[in-house]
């Protein structure tokens, strides 16, 4: 069976990308009290990680591109904003925000976002070329 991201577009990559950096730009919210900005993706709590990219992947299939590049840019600053705004310590403590699974947020952040990024770099070169 082929990876996901083998059979993926350009814009499905995106919208992998959107999902997981909103979701994380949504928990750092939540614990402040502000109320999630993610699409409805109508994805149960309980889902693995490939289940819940094939409900992200299919939710953008169906909407604009224009919908999704703009998501995917604010869902970014979001979490940029997210943690900025974080308490002193936050980002290094390990076990401070429960969905990190007592790692700190500083360990497990870029495989969320810029190694997230990097990670999928040669899948979207090669639909490039």
């Amino acid at each position: 069976m082929p990876r996901a991201e083998e059979t993926w577009s350009i814009a499905d990559v995106l919208a992998h990308f959107a999902g997981y950096t909103r979701g994380v730009a949504d928990l750092l919210g939540a614990t402040r009290g502000a109320q999630p900005r993610a699409p409805a993706y109508d994805a149960p709590p309980d889902l693995n990680d490939d289940d819940f990219n094939q409900v992200v992947v299919q939710f953008w299939r169906r909407r604009p591109i224009a919908d999704l590049r703009l998501e995917e840019s604010e869902a970014f600053q979001a979490l940029v904003a997210e943690v900025k705004a974080l308490p002193a310590g936050a980002l290094s403590a390990d076990a401070y925000f429960e969905f990190t699974r007592g790692r700190s947020l500083e360990s497990m952040l870029p495989a969320q976002s810029c190694g997230h990024y990097r990670d999928h770099l040669p899948a979207i070169r090669r639909a490039l070329s």
